[in-house]
């Protein structure tokens, strides 16, 4: 059964029909089974004059569930209905979970609220899940003066464009063993990212080892900062006989916030480096170098 309606134009009504809610669009929903994905947040929005986050559990007991989270740190009496929902693509129904009609916001969250079952979800004749689309939200019911529902689109991206990115260090040894050095940024999926070393070794591989790590930054300007999900390999390349060294990390969450970095400490021995014969220093060059495989996105919708 197709939708009467484009996925778009269902986003745009859906909105201008709901004020005092926001609409977490899930695009590729069986990536997050395949990518085992127990938890997807969504950026921190504003409804009612505070600030807000849905994580979504795409199946939690059976269930889609979703844990509605206050952001800020003001107290007050509570005294508005909270829909938490999945919503059809085919005509305007919803399966919902009812969160409290009042509560006090010291407590912060409604929990894991069972807002469609896994059978419902698949039911091909409800239209929950149309062309691997999912629709789920919350709505602040009562509000005065609400203003436009607002809306995110999270998707996992699999091979991104441009994902394999390579970092010629020339004049290596002139580089400070003491220090860790970073490449330049590129963009990856809608964050920006670079690639760290520490020459000599950090922390458990200080004196034996290279370390690598890929760093998290800030994100592109059409992007809503939120975690990141990414699955990647770091490499070492050998620029003799092409047997490049990798070692493959992730899934990896990182957090909103730049400057986080995953990677290795031990990455690859430092006897190996220096050895002219393995051929990963070459004329005073070194390569490194990472290849994204997959990647979480969220934009606004």
């Amino acid at each position: 059964m197709p939708r009467p309606l484009p996925i778009g134009e269902i986003v745009r009504q859906f909105k201008g029909n709901h004020p005092g809610s926001h609409l977490f669009k899930i695009d590729n929903f069986s990536l997050l089974g395949k990518y085992e994905i127990k938890a997807c947040e969504s950026s921190v929005f504003e409804l009612g004059d505070h600030k807000w986050k849905l994580i979504l559990y795409p199946n939690k007991y059976g269930h889609v569930s979703i844990h509605f989270e206050k952001q800020d740190s003001e107290v007050v009496a509570w005294k508005y209905p909270i829909a938490l929902f999945a919503a059809s693509q085919f005509e305007k129904k919803w399966a919902t979970g009812i969160g409290s009609p009042k509560c006090n916001l010291s407590r912060t969250t409604w929990k894991d609220v069972r807002v469609i079952s896994h059978a419902t979800l698949h039911d091909e004749e409800q239209g929950f899940l149309v062309d691997d689309i999912a629709l789920f939200g919350v709505k602040i019911m009562g509000l005065a003066d609400a203003k436009v529902g607002t809306a995110e689109c999270f998707s996992i991206v699999e091979n991104p464009p441009r994902n394999k990115i390579t970092w010629k260090m020339i004049n290596y040894t002139m580089f400070s063993f003491e220090d860790d050095h970073f490449s330049n940024e590129f963009v990856i999926g809608s964050r920006i990212w670079r690639i760290r070393i520490y020459p000599r070794g950090n922390n458990k591989g200080k004196g034996k080892s290279l370390s690598v790590y890929l760093s998290g930054d800030r994100f592109t300007s059409d992007a809503l900062e939120a975690k990141t999900y990414v699955g990647f390999k770091l490499r070492l390349f050998d620029q003799i006989r092409r047997k490049h060294f990798q070692r493959s990390l992730g899934p990896e969450w990182y957090s909103a916030e730049p400057g986080e970095d995953r990677g290795f400490e031990e990455f690859a021995p430092l006897a190996d480096i220096d050895d002219k014969s393995k051929g990963y220093l070459v004329d005073d060059q070194i390569f490194v170098g990472v290849q994204i495989d997959f990647v979480s996105m969220n934009n606004r919708c």
